[in-house]
């Protein structure tokens, strides 16, 4: 079985009037049966947050990296999973910490930023990680955006939901106090047959808010269309950046919008690709 993948971040255009580049960050792995996905949105208010959503996501795809060679996803179970992807919580909590440590010591930093690059709030980021072999998926996130697969079945479901707090855009980062305990995994001793993750930027396109399920509608289509032109990863995040510009989405977001596609290669489609790496 081979995994076929792409992702794509596209600046909002708040951030381009602000003078601001994009502040989501993505890492996608796929190797053997596997494929891994992690995606980290900066808090607007944190003003190093792109510095910590990526040293978030690199910090996970690493200990993703250590743990295939490890060969740690031979027998998956929930106890395993979970203990894994609240390591990978904590790896990234180590990185943004020892990122803020990093700028306090150097010495070209002049002293009126030092003060705020040693508050690790600053580095403020979501977390969303994704994790499939043949037969099972792991899913967790802390904050908001969220993770949509579509099953074997064809049925297509939010594997994790975003996190709000009282207010719409109010919600929990690495960096907060309590980020342990808001942080929720999954796990499902089941097969998919494609995974969407994404930023905030795009959920309130492509989610029911009031049923708290999944448009499918919106996703039918993409996912269908990924199927489709599973070619080369250049193409296919050349697709995503078409699909994040849609009128319809950058009219109703201003935000930073990050789309990480992954699906699984047919049979069929894979000896293609293989003739055509030959030819």
């Amino acid at each position: 079985m081979t995994w076929v993948t792409a992702g794509y971040s596209e600046t909002g255009s708040s951030h381009t009037r602000d003078g601001k580049g994009c502040e989501d960050s993505f890492r996608v792995k796929s190797s053997n049966d596997l494929l891994f996905i992690a995606v980290a949105d900066g808090a607007s208010s944190a003003i190093f947050s792109a510095e910590g959503a990526n040293a978030a996501v690199d910090a996970c795809e690493k200990l993703f990296l250590q743990k295939s060679a490890e060969e740690y996803f031979q027998f998956p179970s929930q106890e395993s999973m979970n203990t894994l992807l609240y390591d990978m919580l904590d790896t990234a909590r180590e990185a943004i910490e020892s990122l803020a440590e990093q700028h306090v010591s150097d010495e070209t930093a002049d002293i009126q930023n030092k003060a705020p690059m040693q508050n690790i709030h600053n580095y403020a980021c979501t977390l969303l990680i994704f994790i499939a072999g043949s037969d099972w998926l792991a899913a967790a996130h802390l904050g908001d955006g969220a993770i949509v697969a579509q099953m074997q079945d064809g049925d297509i479901s939010a594997l994790v939901w975003p996190q709000n707090g009282e207010y719409a855009n109010i919600t929990w980062f690495i960096t907060s106090q309590d980020y342990k305990n808001q942080f929720e995994a999954v796990f499902q001793k089941q097969p998919i047959q494609s995974v969407a993750v994404f930023s905030d930027g795009i959920e309130y396109m492509c989610l029911d808010f009031i049923a708290q399920k999944a448009h499918k509608q919106f996703f039918v289509p993409i996912f269908q269309t990924f199927a489709e032109q599973q070619t080369s990863p250049e193409t296919l995040a050349a697709y995503i950046k078409t699909l994040l510009n849609l009128p319809y989405i950058q009219e109703r977001s201003d935000d930073d919008l990050t789309l990480v596609l992954g699906g699984k290669l047919h049979a069929d489609t894979t000896e293609q690709l293989l003739r055509d790496d030959i030819s």
